[in-house]
């Protein structure tokens, strides 16, 4: 049970308030209850453990935290955090939602990232970072292109962008409605909140 291995070794809190807290983050993000899933819950519940959570913005501020902080088996980078993850992938998925698009190649990827870090100034390991993500499946491929496994995931990292960015926010809320989305604006609140 992966709980039960996690929270032997570090002593998080009763497995049964786990257990309950991980099932309560799977079902308001609407994620799978994979094995994956539940270890980088957990893997992020020994940082800061709290029974309810005020916002799915902070949970899923701890689940990137845990994918870039622990080496564990998953590729790890230490050279990247979830702060630049946050930066670059906020941007990418502006790109995403101007253009209407949910699957997108490597190369693609490369191409619009490379060109926003080097604005920047932001020396970013895009190959590193893009690894990092497809072997913790918060990016899946498909038919040779990729897309985040989880839509949150695009809301996620949307709303991180448009608190650095008003224009995109703008664009966000005049054009594409964005008061209507509401895992959008739940993350987006949850950062401003």
């Amino acid at each position: 049970d992966v709980v039960n291995s996690v929270d032997n070794k570090h002593e998080i809190e009763d497995e049964h308030v786990v257990v309950e807290r991980l099932n309560q983050d799977l079902i308001s993000l609407n994620m799978h209850r994979t094995p994956l899933n539940s270890l980088q819950f957990v893997v992020a519940y020994r940082k800061t453990f709290e029974k309810r959570p005020v916002n799915r913005t902070k949970v899923m501020d701890c689940v990137l935290r845990a994918v870039f902080d622990h080496p564990g088996t998953l590729t790890y980078s230490d050279e990247i955090d979830d702060e630049h993850c946050k930066f670059i992938l906020g941007y990418f998925s502006q790109y995403l939602i101007e253009n209407d698009r949910l699957f997108f190649t490597e190369e693609e990827f490369f191409k619009e990232c490379k060109a926003f870090a080097d604005e920047q100034y932001n020396s970013t390991n895009l190959k590193n970072l893009l690894q990092v993500l497809i072997n913790n499946q918060i990016l899946e491929p498909i038919n040779g292109q990729l897309q985040f496994k989880m839509v949150c995931w695009v809301s996620y990292f949307a709303a991180n962008r448009m608190i650095n960015d008003d224009k995109f926010a703008k664009y966000m809320f005049e054009e594409k409605n964005a008061i209507y989305n509401v895992d959008l604006i739940d993350f987006y609140t949850g950062i401003t909140g």
